[in-house]
């Protein structure tokens, strides 16, 4: 958790939960809670400070890349996906052995990188998910298989996620300020 570049420092740990998706903060004190779940080699992070508005924000990138050089034989997917009046949504993929790959846009998705490559290279299948004919990629299943299934939110979930009461540090605070109070 001390490893986000977002977080200064934890001011306390509530009680383990289920599982869910995450949800628009309520209220400012909501945009200071950090959750994480690990299974096996994969941990998820949901941190507010990490949204992007698909337009001048950066700190989903400067996380990725961050995270890229703590860890550079990871696989390493960061995900965004809001909706302020108009959907956006943002993928980041780094697998070894493939160029990173960048999946973003509001109405039309723009692709840069390899789907097929960061697929192979991940152990998936490309035919599956990738129909070059009907210039159709299923985007669920892409994040389903590179993620092991880790963001999927199953109907009786018995997984859990710890839940953090997190400091800002001024670049957590500065993202955190430039998308939920713009």
């Amino acid at each position: 958790m001390l490893s986000l570049s977002s977080v200064a420092g934890i001011r306390h740990e509530e009680d383990p939960s289920r599982l869910g998706h995450p949800e628009s903060p309520a209220d400012r004190g909501e945009l200071d809670v950090v959750r994480a779940a690990a299974w096996g080699s994969t941990v998820k992070v949901t941190d507010p400070a990490l949204v992007v508005d698909g337009v001048l924000s950066s700190a989903l990138e400067d996380e990725f890349r961050a995270q890229k050089k703590r860890h550079p034989d990871a696989r390493i997917v960061a995900v965004c996906e809001r909706d302020f009046g108009a959907a956006y949504l943002k993928i980041l993929v780094a697998v070894p052995g493939a160029p990173d790959l960048v999946i973003e846009g509001f109405d039309e998705l723009e692709v840069t990188g390899d789907l097929r490559a960061t697929l192979t290279a991940a152990g998936g299948d490309p035919g599956q998910l990738v129909d070059d004919d009907e210039d159709f990629t299923d985007y669920d299943g892409l994040l389903h298989v590179l993620t092991g299934g880790a963001l999927s939110v199953y109907v009786d979930e018995e997984r859990v996620e710890s839940t953090f009461v997190v400091e800002r540090d001024e670049e957590g605070e500065a993202s955190i300020g430039e998308v939920w109070f713009a």
